[in-house]
């Protein structure tokens, strides 16, 4: 009745108000439930006691100052980013109504960070990017063992982003892609696909699929055609110019 996600949300506040006067009743006559929240909130504080933001923060301003500037691709993004670190930013990140994406405990999902010398800034659907912004990917598996992690732009391009070696496993313990992406000056928006599943994906195939719906009708907001047995999530950025 009450997944992880929803407690998640509950322990940072950000519960409307139904639910948390629903989950609060429910604590107080469950003593498992009480028990969940509290390893929930025992977890959260381990990981911020292990990975300060403030730390994260600096480490990734120290790669980006240091960085060459380039167009439409891929920057190695510092190791410690795809450890727990990254998990954190999953964790406590603010997740509006409406937003697209589900949080860690609901099922395989993708989330977007632009990354500036402020530290990594949480992406939501419908978000407004310019070109040159440095896009993040990330993603929670629910336990989905191979993922493909394609985009289409305003300008009918498709990429595929991950896999880029032609295997679709997912890269043991990442919470993050390796590299992250440049945005360029394609008009419109960049829409973000997330594939998952637990048998092997064909990259090509998807992203073939990916091509068709950049050249089709309705890029922005049409479902995207997953293989038997997959699922799909995206998120869209708007994009504005400079």
């Amino acid at each position: 009745m009450f997944p992880d996600w929803m407690l998640e949300r509950f322990v940072l506040g950000e519960l409307d108000a139904e639910r948390t006067s629903a989950l609060e009743a429910a604590l107080a006559t469950t003593p498992e439930l009480k028990a969940r929240l509290e390893a929930l909130a025992v977890d959260s504080r381990r990981t911020l006691a292990e990975h300060p933001p403030e730390l994260v923060d600096r480490v990734v301003a120290r790669r980006l100052s240091a960085r060459p500037r380039r167009r439409a691709t891929w920057h190695s993004l510092v190791p410690a980013l795809a450890g727990a670190a990254a998990l954190l930013w999953l964790v406590v990140v603010p997740h509006p109504p409406g937003d697209e994406v589900r949080l860690k405990g609901d099922g395989p999902s993708l989330r977007l960070f632009r990354l500036g010398a402020a530290g990594p800034e949480r992406l939501f659907d419908a978000a407004t990017v310019r070109p040159h912004d440095v896009v993040q990917v990330a993603f929670e598996l629910a336990g989905q063992a191979h993922l493909v992690v394609v985009s289409i732009d305003g300008a009918s391009n498709a990429t595929l982003h991950f896999p880029l070696d032609g295997s679709s496993r997912a890269p043991l313990g990442a919470k993050v892609l390796e590299q992250s992406f440049e945005l360029d000056d394609a008009p419109g928006f960049e829409r973000f696909f997330l594939v998952t599943s637990q048998q092997p994906l064909a990259s090509d195939a998807i992203l073939a699929a990916a091509r068709r719906m950049a050249s089709g009708p309705n890029p922005r907001t049409a479902p995207f055609p997953v293989p038997p047995g997959a699922t799909a999530s995206s998120v869209r950025l708007d994009k504005v110019n400079p």
